[in-house]
């Protein structure tokens, strides 16, 4: 299959599971496991974060739980699985206790590990779109300026 069909029906996919995750009206937007088994497929990339439940586990001191959590996730066809390791400077969910040990896991399970941060911008009503059309990088964010 070339590279161009795996794209797109993964973009069909996401945009599949994205309305799925909108369309339970539950408040937050939230994937049963039959909206990901119906549409998971080559091309997505599952990142599970700090709020999620085998990291929740982890941070509860239940590495043998959050392993366990992790199978069902795992199995999902043609899914790119991820481990969002974190540190915001912050206890519980952001810490950098949390974040040692899904790394640990990760390396453990043979998951990618994907190091994030918190999201920052120039202008709190700024996004990282409003940053890019009006060319702001880094010299010109307040943070970096002298003085």
């Amino acid at each position: 299959m070339c590279r161009r069909r795996v794209k797109a029906g993964a973009s069909g996919r996401l945009c599949r599971l994205t309305s799925a995750a909108h369309a339970h009206g539950s408040g937050s937007p939230a994937l049963a496991w039959g909206d990901l088994h119906q549409h998971a497929g080559e091309g997505l990339t599952a990142l599970l974060g700090p709020a999620s439940e085998p990291l929740r586990a982890l941070a509860a001191g239940r590495a043998d739980l959050a392993e366990h959590l992790l199978v069902p996730v795992r199995q999902l066809p043609g899914i790119q699985l991820r481990l969002e390791t974190c540190w915001l400077g912050i206890d519980g969910t952001g810490s950098l206790r949390l974040a040692a040990h899904t790394l640990t896991l990760a390396d453990h399970l043979g998951i990618p590990a994907a190091p994030t941060n918190a999201v920052r911008y120039a202008d709190p009503s700024s996004t990282v779109g409003t940053c890019r059309r009006r060319h702001v990088g880094r010299e010109t964010r307040p943070d970096t300026l002298p003085g």
